[in-house]
């Protein structure tokens, strides 16, 4: 009788173990495939465009930059220029370049010439109420540039100076 009831312990001991070992190699297994597909930390879209390029451009200083990764972080956008009361004079957004034609029926304007897929908006804009976005797609990429609003309900960048921008983070891309 001894006996029997030692083979059982020992039986359930090693059910347990068993379970307890199976459980330790899928966790073990799961965060091994975590790390190998994992991307190495937020995004940072920081080096398309610089805070000394934004104050030149837009003639404006002491600004800063917040960035963040919008896909992780829910926020509207990943890059942020900010003035020292901080007031975003402008927004910018990193997309999936498959994005394109959806955004393009959305928001489209009128087509910005001077570079190849690419819009101005939003789809309300009048000679009175100029375009306070530019879209354009290059390669897998879809970048959304978005003026911020002064106190008078005005862009705290024209069109010139959104172009401008554009040009620089498209030669970077």
């Amino acid at each position: 009788m001894m006996t029997n009831q030692y083979k059982i312990k020992g039986q359930k001991r090693g059910a347990v173990m068993k379970k307890t070992l199976t459980c330790l190699l899928l966790i073990f297994s799961l965060l091994l495939s975590g790390i190998a597909f994992a991307k190495p930390g937020d995004a940072d879209y920081s080096g398309l465009l610089k805070v000394s390029e934004v104050e030149r451009i837009s003639g404006k200083s002491k600004l800063s930059l917040k960035s963040m990764d919008s896909k992780k972080s829910g926020e509207a956008y990943d890059l942020q220029y900010l003035t020292a009361e901080g007031h975003a004079i402008l927004m910018i957004q990193v997309l999936r370049g498959k994005d394109y034609e959806m955004f393009y029926q959305d928001y489209r304007s009128q087509d910005y010439r001077a570079m190849e897929y690419a819009f101005w908006g939003p789809k309300n804009a009048t000679p009175e109420n100029p375009p306070s976005q530019l879209w354009f797609r290059k390669g897998d990429t879809l970048i959304f540039i978005e003026s911020g609003y002064d106190k008078a309900a005005k862009t705290d960048l024209n069109v010139e100076m959104m172009e401008q921008i554009a040009k620089i983070i498209a030669s970077r891309l």
